[in-house]
């Protein structure tokens, strides 16, 4: 499984995100997604 993956992210955002090139989160992305997905905070 990869960290996207992990996060739950849909699989087709995964597919477009791999087609794109990109193989891991940034440290952001693996700090922030969380957050996003709990949907009670705004960035």
């Amino acid at each position: 499984m990869n960290k996207f993956e992990e996060f739950g992210i849909r699989e087709e955002l995964i597919r477009v995100i791999t087609e794109l090139g990109f193989e891991k989160l940034a440290p952001i992305q693996e700090q922030s997604i969380p957050i996003l997905k709990g949907g009670n905070r705004d960035f």
